[in-house]
């Protein structure tokens, strides 16, 4: 962090700003970036990575107009700690007392990790629910297909464990997912000694899923500043990585026919500090519903067909697209939509959602 100071000058000035850089352990050098300070929070202005000088660069713009009363602005390299940020991972985070045949896995969105559905996990661990519970972990700068690979190799591995299998998967997730269970389907079809898994899966659960793209490609970089100052374990990334193309292009995965699929959105628009005026994410969208990152229709077309029944394969909630695996009605959406076999079969039973 420096701080630059201005004095007796006059007029807008553009400034490129030079700063050398260490990396602690644990920190992704692949989230560098360059950050200005303003009114209490961080703002995201670029940088280019020079790994072997160990320096950043980056423009900044207007640099005049964004002094503080001394004439004064603080800048600072900021990257986010690594959670896999290099290697992906897969892991049982809750097995219940009665051993259960039925798995739940959890995939999180762009820029994230599994901890943020430790809320969802929570409900099951804390009700006793006959469910085990496992989370996929993966590095936002690979592209979908490289962390699908690894999805469907890690549910192959471990499906001596379960009989039937629940995903449920935000943002980003649900690309990588639906991908993973297509491409072993298509490969059970000429092997099926391959990923046999697949016919084990009777549900996926897809959250504000960018499966028709998004249109809102300077928006990232207000999602970056979103980020970097919310005080949690959200990872940071950067425009440009594959995961990040993939949400602005979409990709259209076709369904496995077994497979039920569910679409829950979100229509919550961001508002966004442009330093000196207030704006709504919906100015991307323009008339269509959104929740700041991923328009409505967007999330609907799963395959090549829309999922839009309401009440029945589609629900819209009015949050945002972060606040949708942690909003305490959107987790009792998720519980009922796995759940809801069981719970009209048992009456008597405490079932999540």
């Amino acid at each position: 962090t420096f701080i630059l100071r201005l004095e007796h000058f006059e007029g807008s000035l553009d400034s490129i700003i030079t700063m050398p850089y260490a990396v602690p352990e644990n920190i992704d050098e692949q989230s560098l970036g360059m950050y200005f300070r303003h009114n209490n929070s961080w703002k995201y202005f670029g940088g280019k990575v020079d790994a072997v000088q160990n320096i950043i660069t980056g423009n900044l713009s207007n640099v005049s107009s964004l002094l503080d009363p001394l004439g004064e602005i603080m800048v600072a390299v900021i990257g986010s700690v690594c959670i896999n940020c290099l290697n992906t991972d897969f892991k049982q985070v809750y097995n219940p007392v009665i051993p259960s045949r039925d798995a739940i896995v959890l995939v999180h969105g762009i820029a994230s990790n599994p901890a943020t559905f430790q809320e969802l996990i929570d409900d099951f661990k804390l009700t006793r629910q006959p469910w085990q519970i496992w989370t996929f972990g993966y590095p936002s700068y690979r592209g979908v297909e490289e962390n699908a690979v690894e999805l469907a190799e890690f549910l192959q591995a471990n499906s001596d464990k379960y009989d039937t299998l629940y995903i449920v998967a935000h943002s980003a997730g649900g690309l990588i997912a639906q991908r993973a269970l297509y491409d072993s389907y298509m490969l059970n079809a000429n092997d099926s000694s391959k990923h046999g898994y697949a016919k084990r899966a009777r549900k996926m659960i897809l959250i504000a899923t960018p499966n028709n793209g998004t249109p809102v490609a300077g928006f990232y970089y207000n999602l970056i500043n979103f980020v970097v100052n919310r005080n949690n374990l959200y990872n940071s990334f950067k425009p440009g990585h594959a995961l990040t193309e993939a949400m602005l292009q979409g990709l259209a995965t076709p369904r496995v026919p077994w497979v039920q699929y569910y679409v829950i959105a979100g229509t919550r628009p961001y508002e966004i500090d442009a330093i000196f005026a207030k704006l709504s994410s919906s100015s991307f969208f323009g008339d269509e519903e959104n929740d700041g990152i991923v328009g409505v229709k967007s999330a609907q077309l799963v395959g090549d067909m829309p999922v839009k029944e309401s009440c029945v394969n589609y629900w819209s909630l009015n949050v945002t697209h972060t606040e949708l695996i942690d909003d305490f009605l959107a987790r009792k959406l998720i519980e009922q939509l796995i759940a809801k076999e069981v719970s009209s079969a048992l009456d008597d039973v405490p079932i999540p959602g």
